[in-house]
């Protein structure tokens, strides 16, 4: 909280501005989230693979019928917390645009979304009655007021319209007992089971 005797308020920083000045500093990092110099991977393995499915060239993809398919929502996460870092987004969303070929796709394509895994896990708790693709719909509709291209605030951070009615849910696998988690670890580790201190045993 702000000193009450402070007389003009500090201006809230654009999230794109605070990332450049930790552009230094994750450069190494967000170069990784979107290609690398051996291999396809992360915003480019995504946006290649939307042209081999969607493209002129397209690629069948076994089991899956895609000639209904009319948007895209690519989504990139992360196993760590960048994927939810304020201006990352929007980052990451640049360099997707710059890679994808939209004109030969036969589907329009949303906006990057880019999630931290922690995120990821908190949005499967709305999947059993609500479709991520409203969900992703919403975020990209809060992010985007006004005349911002990409999305810059995490999950989260920016008012969701579909899940402000669902209200706050727990993670589905958190619902479970603790417990019974642990003895199974135990079992499929072979390990010896803990005695409790109360069963009576010296």
């Amino acid at each position: 909280m702000e000193a009450a005797s402070r007389s003009t308020p500090e201006q809230p920083q654009d999230p794109s501005h605070r990332l450049a000045l930790l552009a230094p500093v994750l450069h190494g990092t967000l170069t990784k989230l979107v290609e690398s110099t051996d291999r396809e991977q992360a915003v480019k393995q995504l946006a290649r693979n939307i042209e081999r499915a969607f493209g002129s060239d397209r690629q069948r993809v076994e089991g899956v019928d895609l000639k209904y398919v009319t948007t895209i929502f690519p989504v990139l996460v992360t196993r760590d917390d960048l994927g939810s870092v304020a201006g990352v987004n929007s980052y990451l969303g640049e360099r997707f645009d710059a890679i994808l070929k939209r004109k030969s796709l036969s589907a329009s394509v949303a906006p990057l979304t880019c999630l931290s895994s922690v995120h990821a896990e908190a949005l499967s708790a709305y999947l059993s009655d609500t479709r991520l693709t409203d969900i992703l719909g919403a975020h990209i509709r809060a992010n985007r007021k006004g005349s911002a291209r990409y999305l810059t605030m995490p999950f989260f951070a920016a008012p969701n319209a579909v899940l402000s009615k669902k209200g706050e849910r727990p993670i589905p696998n958190q619902l479970g007992n603790f417990d019974e988690l642990i003895q199974d670890c135990v079992q499929q580790l072979g390990l010896a089971v803990p005695k409790s201190p109360t069963d009576g045993t010296s």
